[in-house]
Formats: C-alpha cells, sequence, structure tokens
C-alpha cells in the first residue's frame, strides 16, 4: 500500500546478520537515507557463504547455546582468515531492528529414546565439510532461533513456526519497527531477500504502509488456517514452496508486486524451475547434467544479465 506522505522518514535502523540477507537489508535501507548499523557475530560478512574449515570439534550436535556460528558451506568455496575481536561492550538505541539471522545456524534436533544414552557418535549435517565421513549416514536439518531478540511473548518460534508474522516479515504488534528477512524457506533466495529488504525500508521511510493490526492478524489467521486444511504440519509453515515448484516464483513476484520491484524475468523462472525439478529427479547427478542451452541464449539477451569476457575474468 503506497502512503499518501510525501515526506520521506529518516531512521536509525540495526540490522542483525551480515549474510545474503542482512547485506541487501543494508544496502537497501541506506539507499532510502536510513543510518544503517550491520552487527555479525562471525569475523566476516557473508553468512552461509562463509567457509569454516574447522567445525566438528565445536559442538557435533549444535546443544551449546553459546559457540560461534559457523556456515553450511563445502569445501573449497572461501576461506577467509580471523580477525581480532573486540571485548568492548557497547548500548545504543535503534528505531527499528531487521533480523537477518537465517536459518541455517540452529540445528532441529530430532527426540529419539536413547539418543542421550547412544555411544557412537552422533553429529548433525551442519558441521559437513567433506563427503567421506558421512557416507551412509543419516542426517537432520535447521531449526528457527533468536536468542537475542526478548520480544516479551509478542514474537514466538513453536514448532519451528516464528509468529505471529504477517507475510513472514512483520509481528503486527511491532511493526514495522521489528521485522524479519529470510524466514521462508524453499524460495528464490536473492531475489526474494532484495524485494522484502525494499518493502522494509520503503515501510521506515513513511512511502508505503502496511495494513491495520486487526487486518494483518487476520490475513496471519487465514494463513494458518489454510496450511492446517492442506495438510502441512506447523514446523513446514515457512516453506513456500512446499507441494508445487512454481510457488517459489509466485512469492517472489508477490513480494516484488509490494514496492515495484521488477517480476522475475520468464526465462529465469524456466531455469530455475529446470534446476528444481532436475534436482528433485535426480538428486545425485543434477550438478553435472543439464540441459539449458536455449534459456541461456535467452538470458545473455536480458538487460539484467552481464556475461564477462576473458578481459574482465577475475582469474
Amino acid at each position: 500500500m503506497v502512503s499518501e506522505t510525501l515526506q520521506s522518514q529518516t531512521k536509525n535502523v540495526c540490522v542483525v546478520g551480515a549474510g545474503p540477507s542482512g547485506l541487501v537489508a543494508a544496502r537497501e535501507l541506506r539507499k532510502e537515507g536510513h543510518s544503517v548499523a550491520l552487527l555479525e557475530q562471525n569475523h566476516d560478512v557473508g553468512g552461509q557463504w562463509l567457509y569454516e574449515l574447522n567445525v566438528e570439534g565445536e559442538d557435533p550436535l549444535g546443544k551449546k547455546p553459546f559457540l560461534k556460528v559457523h556456515s553450511s558451506i563445502y569445501e573449497s568455496l572461501r576461506l577467509t582468515s580471523p580477525h581480532k575481536k573486540s571485548e568492548k561492550t557497547v548500548e545504543e538505541v535503534f528505531d527499528a531492528v531487521v533480523v537477518a539471522t537465517g536459518h541455517y545456524s540452529q540445528p532441529r534436533l530430532p527426540s529419539i529414546q536413547g539418543m542421550d544414552t547412544w555411544k557412537r557418535k552422533q553429529m548433525h549435517s551442519h558441521i559437513y565439510r567433506t563427503p567421506e565421513p558421512f557416507r551412509n549416514e543419516v542426517y537432520d536439518m535447521y531449526s528457527y532461533a533468536f536468542p537475542f531478540l526478548d520480544t516479551k511473548g509478542m514474537v514466538v518460534v513453536d514448532d519451528d513456526r516464528v509468529g505471529p508474522l504477517y507475510e513472514h516479515t512483520f509481528p503486527p504488534s511491532l511493526a514495522p519497527s521489528l521485522s524479519f528477512i529470510g524466514i521462508p524457506r524453499k524460495i528464490i533466495g536473492f531475489p526474494f531477500f532484495e524485494s522484502q529488504a525494499i518493502w522494509i525500508a520503503q515501510l521506515l521511510s513513511g512511502k508505503r504502509v502496511l495494513p491495520s493490526w486487526e487486518e494483518m492478524m487476520k490475513s496471519i489467521k487465514e494463513f494458518y488456517h489454510s496450511r492446517e486444511a492442506a495438510g502441512i504440519p506447523k514446523h513446514c509453515t515457512h516453506e513456500i514452496a512446499n507441494f508445487e515448484f512454481s510457488l517459489h516464483l509466485q512469492y517472489c513476484d508477490k513480494y516484488g508486486d509490494n514496492v515495484g520491484f521488477p517480476r522475475i524475468e520468464e526465462w529465469r523462472k524456466q531455469l530455475c524451475l529446470s534446476a528444481l525439478i532436475n534436482s528433485d529427479a535426480n538428486l545425485e547427478t543434477y550438478r553435472d547434467s543439464w540441459d539449458d542451452h536455449e534459456l541461456l541464449k535467452e538470458a545473455l539477451q536480458s538487460p539484467h544479465f552481464t556475461q564477462l569476457g576473458l578481459e574482465d575474468s577475475p582469474m
């Protein structure tokens, strides 16, 4: 919804997390004229794209709450050198907080009888770096956790449902001062994060407005009811494309429509769907086989696609 107020507002905003969603949030907030503080507990930015080699000795099942967070990136992507950490504590008051910590740091562990007394090795797949030690093993997934956030019960995590959140982004009682980026799963991440970040930035600047508290709560309850009626368990609340691949793309376009963000090009949609269907059908080999030459030709003609020549190559 576009605001009738033309005067732009500048806010002091804290973004928690410097992964892909946090970085794009900081960028879009600054574009709107906001002052941004970006907080990251790791030694560098990048989130899940920051490769950490030595992780197994930390906590194989992720049960210890205060160990440093590491990414899920595999071997040979990128290595960084650690930086000296400061022991200083600083208190600051912000007009708004954007939570962009993702959901790939806190392991989701099953409840299995005898798990605490099992003598053999137990390890979460978050520790994965190379395949050899993990062949023929069973793996667990991730869950949502916000130990740094005290909302007095206005936002809770119940069986991996973070709520109540309007459009997976705003808790109605605290919006738009508190927002979340990157909560949904099974979406096309980067364009989704970008459109979400633009929406938050424009809401904080006063260019757009949210529905009333009553309307947002009604929408949330209707969404929950539709998921329950479809037989989707609570812990899959934020899985957008749970059973239908095309929902990935529809949801990205829906968020883009909130802020006039360009819809995903048709060639990109077909490329994504082709990759998703191929990965579902050929999980072990899909990375090494593809048939998308025609789509790539169309992509090269897109104004949003830049092809590097040999003279531009970083190698």
